[in-house]
């Protein structure tokens, strides 16, 4: 969910769950991007998108969404969606499991 931009989440996770059956289980693991000094990490104002500055192999740039996941954001994308969240974060790592609503 992490190269998912913001205002798609919700739409992202209602495909998800259409495609499960209620009940079924979700876990999502991602590291909590933050960038580097080779892959600079910035806000795109115009749409609150957390991006990341990397490069295809040849050079080109390329911004990557890199969304910054605190328990807020996973609570409120899947809020009423969901049964039994639970929800972990380290510094380096997040993960959430929960059951479809």
């Amino acid at each position: 969910m992490n190269h998912v931009p913001r205002e798609l989440l919700p739409r992202f996770l209602d495909e998800l769950h259409r495609k499960l059956e209620p009940d079924s289980v979700v876990f999502c693991a991602s590291q909590r991007w933050q960038g580097s000094a080779e892959e600079p990490w910035y806000e795109k104002p115009e749409t609150g998108d957390m991006v990341s500055l990397r490069h295809h192999d040849d050079g080109r740039p390329i911004e990557v969404v890199d969304t910054f996941f605190t328990e807020d954001l996973p609570r409120e994308v899947l809020s009423g969606k969901t049964r039994e969240l639970q929800i972990t974060l380290k510094p380096w790592w997040w993960f959430a499991c929960y059951r479809v609503a």
